[in-house]
């Protein structure tokens, strides 16, 4: 099982990398979508990119996201189409 703590040193991986790939991209989304589902739970970390998503309204972050999922089906039709899918599925 993905703990809060998993999501949050996963976010910050993807968050630090210095070159961020599709697939980085991808991963990110994935993980924000995981939290959402245990948003009950509170996610710390001390990130720039946390800090602003725990100032921002969830509908305005997965507005972000979508943009960034948008872009990820211009770069990369294939990824964009399996992350889908293991959305879809449950993961």
């Amino acid at each position: 099982m993905i703990t809060p703590e998993d999501l949050t040193q996963a976010i910050a991986e993807c968050m630090g990398a210095p070159n961020p790939s599709a697939n980085t991209c991808m991963k990110l989304a994935a993980y924000f979508i995981i939290r959402d589902h245990i948003a009950d739970t509170e996610i710390s970390g001390d990130s720039e990119f946390m800090n602003a998503v725990r100032k921002s309204d969830l509908k305005h972050v997965l507005a972000v996201l979508d943009d960034v999922m948008k872009d990820l089906q211009a770069i990369n039709p294939r990824m964009y189409d399996n992350a889908i899918k293991r959305i879809l599925s449950g993961f």
